[in-house]
C-alpha cells in the first residue's frame, strides 16, 4: 500500500497497515512483537523505510494495551531496529549488531537480569591488588625509575623461563593482551598485506586487521583448531601472518590438540612466505587444558602473547610477548615510539602475586569456578538439544537460527548476550550463534538461561504480511 505521508516517501515507499502487521504476530506480548518485528525486518518481507503503524492502531489491532505496544517499539528501538522521528512517524532503519554491545541493547540505563555479553572476571575472584603492589618495588631488580634498565623484571623472566611453552629467543612486555596484539600486528600487517584467522575468533583481533588495513583469510576450525585442509588453501594467498589461539580461544572455547598443532606447523612450514605465527594465550593461569604451541616446530616463525588480566586482574595491564629474536626485537623498536616500556610497578605487583599462596590458591579456585559456570550452562543447555562444544574458556559459542531474532528476544527477557556475528566473518561456519559468556553467570541461574537460550534460538513460526 503506497502512503502519502512525506516522512514515509523520504525514508522509503511502503506503510504497513496495521491489520497486516497484527496478523503477522504469533504473540501479542511486547516480547512476541518485538520477536514479530524483527523477524519480518529479517527475512526481508519488511524494508528498510518501511513506515509502521501507530502505536495506538497496533493496539488496536491486536485488541492489546498501547503500553505493549510501546514496550515492544522501545526494545526495537533500543536495538536500532526501528527509528521513531516524533510526528512524522515510525520507520525500519536495519539491522545493526553493535546495537546489542553493553549500554545499548535495551537502552543506556537499562539493567539486565543476566548479563552474559563480556567474559570478564569476578571481581571477589581477583588476587588482592592493594597487598600486591604494596610488595611491587622490591621485585624490581632492573632499576627503578630509570630509563634505560631492563624492560623485564627478572622475577617474570624467570616465571616466563619456567611456563613458556617453547625456549623463546626474546622476551618483552605490553599492557595486556590485545595491546601486545596490536603492537605486533602494527609491525607484521600494511594495507593489503593477506591475515590468516581463524574463524570465529576474537572480535578484537578481527576489529585490528581492520584498522590496519589488512585482508583477512578466514578458516574454519573445529573444535581442535584450524582446519589444516582449508589452512593450506589459505597459505597458497603466501599471507604475513597467521593468528592462533592456542587454548579456550575465543569465541567458542576451542583448544588446539598437540596432533592438530604438529598438521598446522607442517603446512605453515611449508609455506614459501614464511609467515610469523601470532599465538594469543590469554588466559593462561585459567586454562583447564594444557598449553599447545608451534612454536617447538618453528621457534623462528612464531611469537607467543600471554596475558593475566582475566585471572590478577585487568588493571594490572600486563602481557608478555616471548619468541622468535627478530620479531620480538622490531616490537620493541617499534614501542620506542610510544610507551618504551611497561611500568616495572605493574611487573613488580605481578611478580608479588604469583610469590604469594595465598594469591596462587584464589587464582586456582577461580580457574575451577568458571570451569563449573561455563558446564553447569552447557550441560543445560545440552539438555535442551542445544550443542556447544567449548572445551575451556569463559564463553559458549550458542548456535541459533536467527541471531538478530534471538538477541532482541533474549534483550526483551533482560539477558544480554554477544552478537556472533562479531566474532566471524561471512559466511560464518555452521550458521548463526551467539556468544555467550560464562565467567559472571550465576550458577543458579543456569537452568533459566538455558530455557531462554533454546527457546530464542528456534525457528519462528511466520505469517507473510
Amino acid at each position: 500500500m503506497e502512503s502519502n505521508s512525506p516522512a514515509a516517501d523520504a525514508l522509503g515507499p511502503a506503510r504497513i497497515p496495521a491489520a497486516d502487521l497484527a496478523a503477522a504476530i504469533d504473540e501479542p506480548t511486547a516480547k512476541g512483537i518485538a520477536a514479530g518485528v524483527d523477524h519480518l525486518v529479517r527475512t526481508g518481507r519488511l524494508r528498510a523505510g518501511t513506515a509502521l503503524p501507530t502505536v495506538r492502531a497496533l493496539a488496536t489491532a491486536l485488541r492489546m494495551s498501547p503500553t505493549t505496544v510501546a514496550e515492544a517499539w522501545r526494545v526495537l528501538s533500543s536495538a536500532g531496529t526501528i527509528e521513531t522521528l516524533g510526528r512524522r512517524g515510525t520507520f525500519v532503519t536495519g539491522w545493526d549488531p553493535t546495537a546489542y554491545l553493553p549500554d545499548n541493547a535495551l537502552g543506556r540505563k537499562a539493567e539486565l537480569l543476566y548479563d552474559l555479553r563480556l567474559a570478564v572476571p569476578e571481581p571477589e575472584f581477583l588476587p588482592d591488588m592493594r597487598r600486591a603492589l604494596a610488595r611491587a618495588a622490591d621485585y624490581v631488580d632492573t632499576g627503578l625509575n630509570e630509563y634505560h634498565a631492563d624492560q623485564v623484571i627478572g622475577p617474570l623472566v624467570e616465571y616466563a623461563q619456567r611456563t613458556w611453552p617453547f625456549p623463546f629467543q626474546r622476551l618483552t612486555c605490553a599492557y595486556g593482551g590485545y595491546d601486545a596484539l596490536f603492537l605486533l600486528c602494527e609491525v607484521l600487517i600494511k594495507p593489503g598485506r593477506r591475515v590468516v584467522v581463524e574463524n570465529p575468533t576474537s572480535a578484537t583481533a578481527i576489529e585490528i586487521i581492520e584498522a590496519l588495513g589488512g585482508e583477512m583469510l578466514p578458516v574454519p576450525c573445529d573444535d581442535k583448531g584450524m582446519l589444516p585442509e582449508q589452512l593450506r588453501a589459505a597459505l597458497a594467498k603466501n599471507p604475513a601472518a597467521v593468528l592462533v589461539q592456542p587454548r579456550c580461544a575465543c569465541p567458542d572455547g576451542r583448544s588446539l590438540t598437540p596432533a592438530r598443532a604438529k598438521e598446522l606447523a607442517t603446512a605453515i612450514a611449508k609455506c614459501p612466505a614464511k609467515p610469523v605465527v601470532i599465538e594469543d594465550d590469554a588466559i593462561p593461569e585459567l586454562a583447564q587444558t594444557p598449553p599447545v604451541t608451534l612454536g617447538t616446530r618453528l621457534p623462528d616463525q612464531v611469537v607467543h602473547i600471554r596475558g593475566w588480566s582475566k585471572s590478577h586482574g585487568p588493571d594490572l595491564r600486563l602481557a608478555l610477548i616471548g619468541g622468535a629474536a627478530d620479531i620480538v626485537e622490531r616490537a620493541i623498536g617499534h614501542r620506542q615510539l610510544g610507551a618504551v616500556w611497561t611500568s616495572r610497578l605493574l611487573q613488580g605487583a605481578f611478580a608479588a602475586m604469583l610469590a604469594d599462596a595465598g594469591s596462587r590458591r584464589r587464582v586456582a579456585k577461580a580457574a575451577g569456578e568458571y570451569t563449573r559456570r561455563r558446564e553447569l550452562l552447557a550441560d543445560a543447555l545440552a539438555a535442551r538439544g542445544v550443542p556447544t562444544y567449548a572445551r575451556d574458556g569463559l564463553a559458549l559459542w550458542v548456535p541459533v537460527h536467527d541471531e538478530r531474532t534471538a538477541l532482541v528476544e533474549l534483550a526483551s527477557h533482560g539477558l544480554g548476550a554477544g552478537p556472533g556475528s562479531r566474532f566471524a566473518l561471512p559466511p560464518i561456519p555452521g550458521g548463526d550463534h551467539l556468544r555467550v559468556a560464562t565467567s559472571r553467570l550465576r550458577p543458579e541461574d543456569a537452568e533459566t538461561v538455558a530455557d531462554l537460550l533454546a527457546a530464542a534460538g528456534r525457528p519462528r513460526s511466520s505469517r507473510m504480511v
